[in-house]
């Protein structure tokens, strides 16, 4: 059975960022019609903000883990790669929500790497238990556990 392993403001931010890429395109046009070229001065500022967070959290994946696999996708699509083609599995323990880092051998559809935004927890300064989780789970599935 998967068990999600990725915070769910995942997924309800890669929609959020798409409505805002939506309601900014709008908005675009109507400055443009309304103001011309001096519009531009609110424009620039915004659509650098907007590429910025749109690139963080677009990387960001939804991820889930079972015994076999571990699945990462997005609005878009879904992967499901062996727990044996898994590289290392790393976070970094200063930072709350946790962002896990999964590298895999091979190339996947998301790359080489996957980043996912792990459920809150309460304990600073050690690694995040899901990063053990999957780790043990690459080990039973190549039998080194």
């Amino acid at each position: 059975m998967k068990k999600r392993i990725s915070n769910l403001g995942t997924q309800i931010g890669q929609l959020w960022i798409g409505i805002m890429i939506i309601a900014f395109g709008y908005t675009s046009i109507v400055v443009l019609f309304e103001d011309g070229l001096e519009g531009l001065m609110f424009l620039l500022p915004m659509t650098i903000l907007m590429l910025l967070v749109k690139f963080h959290i677009f990387k960001l994946k939804v991820c889930f883990l079972d015994n076999e696999f571990f699945y990462a996708g997005n609005v878009v699509k879904q992967i499901k790669v062996p727990l044996s083609s898994i590289k290392s599995v790393t976070d970094f323990p200063l930072i709350e929500p946790s962002i896990v880092s999964v590298e895999f051998y091979q190339e996947t559809e998301f790359g080489s790497k996957v980043k996912f935004l792990a459920t809150s927890r309460f304990s600073f300064f050690s690694n995040h238990p899901i990063v053990e989780e999957i780790k043990n789970a690459r080990n039973l599935s190549i039998g080194k556990g």
